[in-house]
This record gives structure tokens, sequence and C-alpha cells, in this order.
């Protein structure tokens, strides 16, 4: 609706934002991280723990993303969830480069993804292949544990 037949452009992100809640929810459900490692700089005092300066901590996105606690119905695939700005959608983008923007759209990752998904999604259907389901294996990145097999289908473009 918003693109017509014409390529999409910077100009365009604003404007593109189921886009964005469907790249923050997709981000949300696979993390390209599931493991980060932190070390503290100064003594920290975490749920009735001490941690000493110079301790390692390791978080899990995926390990978030996914808990009920902060996400309703976490396994679902839900983009409408990122309409609102909530706690939860704010400790989510903690994780990113866009957490200092606090907007998926004002990170060079943002951007460039929503711009390449407008481009692929105004002439593509993907669609997963019957009976295919998506298991993720931790590697150094979270990644399709067999692969992850569409079939691209031309869609037509009206003006």
């Amino acid at each position: 609706q918003v693109l017509g037949t014409r390529l999409p452009t910077m100009a365009d992100i604003p404007h593109l934002s189921f886009l964005t809640q469907v790249l923050a929810e997709t981000r949300r459900l696979y993390p390209p991280q599931w493991l980060i490692c932190r070390q503290t700089r100064t003594d920290l005092q975490i749920g009735g723990y001490t941690l000493a300066a110079g301790t390692r901590l390791f978080l899990s996105p995926w390990v978030l993303h996914h808990d009920p606690r902060y996400f309703s119905d976490p396994f679902a695939f839900l983009p409408q969830r990122w309409q609102a700005k909530n706690d939860a959608c704010a400790l989510s983008t903690w994780f990113y480069d866009d957490a200092a923007h606090g907007n998926l759209a004002d990170s060079f990752f943002g951007k460039e993804s929503i711009l390449a998904l407008a481009t692929l999604a105004q002439r593509w259907y993907l669609r997963p292949r019957e009976g295919q389901t998506m298991r993720p294996q931790p590697c150094l990145t979270l990644r399709p544990r067999q692969g992850l097999l569409v079939i691209p289908t031309l869609a037509e473009v009206t003006p």
C-alpha cells in the first residue's frame, strides 16, 4: 500500500510500520544471538546477590523472549505486540544496537532489514515447505537446525 510498484527508499521507512513490527517479532522469536556474555565493571547487587567487579554474566535473549512473564503467548508470531511501547519490548531491544535509540527503524540493521524485506515482499510470497518445522540450533548464532526451505511465488504487483 505504501510503495505501489516503486522500490522503497529511506524516506519510506517511517511509513512501513508493519514491516518494522514483523522484523521485531521475528528477532524476538529467533534472536540471532541466543547467548550474550557481559562483565560487570563495578560491584553489583542483583536479586539479593552481590556480584564482584569483573564477574561474567551470561544472558540469553532467547530465554527472555520466550518467558510468559514478559510476553503473552511467547511462542506465537504476533507482530502487533510491537505496536505499543511496553516494558517487555524495551527490555528486548536492550540486547541490540537499537536499544540506545529505542526503535528498530533507527538502527543501521533495522533500516537495511526494512528496505530489504519491503523489496522482497513487494514481489514475492515466501511460504515454508509443507510439513517443515522450525527448530532452532544454538551455535555461535541461532539458526534453523535443518535449514529452512521456502517456496517463492511471484506476487502480482498492482499500481
